[in-house]
């Protein structure tokens, strides 16, 4: 099933570029990027560095019921997550982030994956309030609106389910059904993984922390949106800045489809419809595109690969085979 998955996410991945660059005028594309200005591609790419520092924040945030973990230590796992998403099939980098905290903090699996699960939902979250901002667009395709609310409603979903979940936890009623119905050891275990993610997802009882943890997740998606007004301004396109939005929530949008590593391709042809709602030529779509995306895409990757090279890890690492004897300490009560 996973290299089904692969195969799709790369097939995906050539399609959408193939329709990004075809067609394309290659001197006019060589002009386009004759006329980079720099210093907005440096501004963007210290922008770009600047979200993960967000992203560790908050991070922090959600898991600190379980464990008051190093902001270093968060930022260092958050990197090597990207840095994975980006030249591993997948999305591997998910994994890959709660695997790298998992060994240097001794903290469960299940109890990160839900702490990312919470980072995610935020993540969606923010972007469809923004997408619903555009909905006084005049030209804005209808899939754009409906993918919106669609993303909106998962997760808003998904946050009440795990607050629930928190919740019912702290009761015991959830945790009494299953194990009428489970016999151990299966039992056991089951009622172990759910103490595990529900204690994952517990910053949601807090109503100080789930306000902090909306607020830095609107002003990482707010850094984002810099970032491609920032391209725009690269490349001298004098273009409204609510552009930088437009372009945000369709490419937002576009990676929630299966994609290859870095979602290559993808992004381009997402940000290339964007910009047609503005009567952009291809090329400079297309130009625009490559330096949104690479002045995210390389900072993040070298700078995982950076860290991973002074942890000692291995790919296969973050792809979650670790050795048969790691084990990992129990959550604090």
């Amino acid at each position: 099933m996973r290299a089904l998955k692969g195969v799709v996410g790369l097939l995906c991945a050539a399609l959408f570029l193939y329709l990004a660059v075809a067609e394309i005028d290659i001197g006019v594309l060589q002009t386009a990027f004759s006329a980079l200005n720099y210093g907005f591609v440096f501004l963007a790419v210290a922008v770009s560095l600047a979200t993960y520092g967000l992203r560790a924040w908050r991070w922090r945030l959600i898991l600190r019921p379980v464990k008051d973990v190093p902001l270093s230590t968060l930022f260092a796992a958050t990197v090597i997550g990207f840095m994975a998403n980006n030249i591993l099939p997948l999305r591997i980098g998910e994994v890959g982030k709660a695997v790298v905290l998992s060994t240097k903090e001794q903290l469960q699996v299940s109890a990160i994956l839900a702490s990312i699960v919470v980072e995610r939902a935020f993540d969606g979250g923010a972007i469809a309030v923004l997408g619903l901002t555009l909905f006084f667009f005049p030209n804005l395709p209808p899939w754009v609106q409906s993918a919106t609310l669609g993303l909106f409603a998962v997760c808003l979903v998904a946050l009440v389910g795990l607050t629930a979940l928190v919740l019912y936890r702290q009761q015991m009623a959830i945790l009494e059904l299953p194990s009428r119905w489970a016999r151990p050891p299966l039992g056991g275990k089951f009622l172990e993984l759910v103490e595990h993610f529900a204690a994952g997802a517990e910053a949601l009882r807090d109503g100080r922390a789930v306000l902090m943890i909306s607020a830095l997740s609107f002003l990482l998606w707010a850094a984002h949106t810099a970032i491609f007004y920032l391209a725009l301004l690269a490349l001298g396109l004098e273009l409204p800045a609510y552009t930088s939005v437009v372009v945000l929530v369709f490419t937002s949008l576009g990676v929630l489809l299966p994609s290859g590593p870095g979602y290559i391709g993808t992004f381009q042809y997402f940000t290339i419809l964007a910009l047609a709602l503005f009567a952009v030529p291809k090329e400079q779509a297309l130009s625009y595109a490559v330096v949104a995306h690479m002045s995210q895409w390389v900072p993040v990757t070298i700078l995982g690969l950076v860290y991973s090279w002074s942890m000692g890890l291995k790919f296969s690492a973050l792809c979650g085979r670790q050795s048969k004897g790691k084990q990992h300490v129990p959550l604090r009560a």
